[in-house]
């Protein structure tokens, strides 16, 4: 969760920034149809940058030079469209396999998402990934950058979505010019995306497709579907779910049979769980019918989570799979060594974000003495 009150000073900078030289509106460009036959001829040059990857390495245009690649807008912390944006992006990376593609997420939120804290969310959905370049930008770069882009970036008073950002992806060519978009919403247009793209990389005519893993666990992490169900603030946990009742929205029960698992990987809009926002991708044009029954396999046999235990002391090393509470923000966190954490009183607390962290440490007292209900 990111603290609204952090962000003003940059994007009150950022807003006068963008209203003194409004921008093209990329929107307009994604329900233009393109493709091979029209040449995919080019709809502006990319703007120049000089940023740092979730690596810490540099990465400008120039170093793009060469590379087709795909971009989006992103934030580490965000719980409405960005998964949604995540899980099409890996699904892009494992349907485009040219050695060559690059694949660009500019960040939106300069004040958290550093490198460290791209490099955690690359690995919550496809670690292996290579290619897939996580961008750490400061407000003027922001500003820069989405004005090339044609698009906005401005801050929200919805606590699930305080970054108001675009969720269309750009195609890119070797030269920078820009020469897709593409709403992310829309299967037609992804489609479109992936042939667009195969033309550009002089492909066959059919973008080329990676074999998936065929066991259901491999599967399950080769789709990235732990970037949603390994944080409880995204979506459930699907621990021990196979055989439970689950309240939907609208306040409709049902069991998570193999028929409900089913519908929920192919088309989950229809089964939204109360409490969550509809962010899963449908699966139905994406996985065959026996890789959802692998999936499904997969989530039958996982057994009910551990209950949340206290944190232990400072010193004892903490079970990869406990779970603690953020004394900031009261969201349910993994207590891992990877984890932001911080050691007061001989006790260890562990945070969701490096930015809660800072908050405790700058005045440790104020969150013990009243610690903050746990998010749900």
């Amino acid at each position: 969760m990111i603290a609204l009150g952090a962000l003003v000073l940059g994007f009150a900078i950022l807003i006068r920034l963008n209203t003194a030289r409004p921008a093209a509106n990329a929107d307009m460009f994604a329900y233009r149809r393109t493709g091979s036959d029209a040449g995919l001829s080019v709809l502006w040059q990319a703007p120049a940058f000089a940023l740092h990857d979730q690596h810490g390495s540099a990465v400008s245009l120039g170093n793009l030079l060469g590379h087709v690649w795909i971009a989006d807008f992103i934030f580490t912390t965000c719980q409405s469209q960005c998964p949604l944006l995540s899980a099409k992006m890996v699904l892009l990376q494992r349907q485009l396999t040219e050695p060559s593609l690059r694949f660009v997420s500019f960040s939106v939120d300069p004040a958290h998402d550093t490198p460290e804290a791209l490099l955690r969310y690359a690995a919550s959905w496809n670690e292996a990934e290579s290619r897939w370049l996580l961008l750490h930008t400061e407000v003027a770069s922001l500003t820069a950058i989405s004005e090339g882009m044609r698009v906005t970036v401005e801050p929200s008073s919805d606590a699930k979505s305080p970054i108001l950002h675009t969720s269309l992806f750009f195609l890119v060519d070797s030269a920078g010019g820009v020469r897709g978009i593409y709403d992310s919403n829309d299967a037609d247009a992804l489609a479109r995306l992936r042939s667009d793209t195969t033309a550009l990389l002089k492909s066959s005519s059919s973008p080329p497709v990676a074999s998936l893993p065929a066991g259901g666990e491999a599967l399950f992490r080769a789709v990235g579907c732990p970037g949603c169900h390994e944080n409880p603030s995204l979506a459930p946990s699907l621990r021990g779910l196979y055989g439970s009742s689950v309240l939907l929205a609208g306040s409709r029960n049902v069991t998570a049979d193999d028929p409900y698992l089913r519908d929920s990987i192919a088309a989950p809009g229809a089964n939204v769980v109360a409490g969550y926002l509809n962010i899963m991708p449908a699966y139905a044009g994406e996985l065959s019918p026996a890789q959802i029954d692998a999936l499904v396999a997969y989530i039958r046999s996982l057994p009910a989570a551990p209950a949340a235990i206290p944190v232990a002391p400072s010193g004892v090393a903490p079970a990869p799979a406990r779970l603690a509470v953020d004394p900031v923000c009261g969201m349910s966190v993994r207590a891992a060594s990877t984890s932001p954490q911080l050691n007061q009183g001989g006790h260890n607390y562990y945070f969701c974000s490096d930015n809660c962290r800072d908050k405790f440490s700058a005045e440790p007292s104020k969150y013990l003495n009243h610690p903050p209900a746990p998010m749900r």
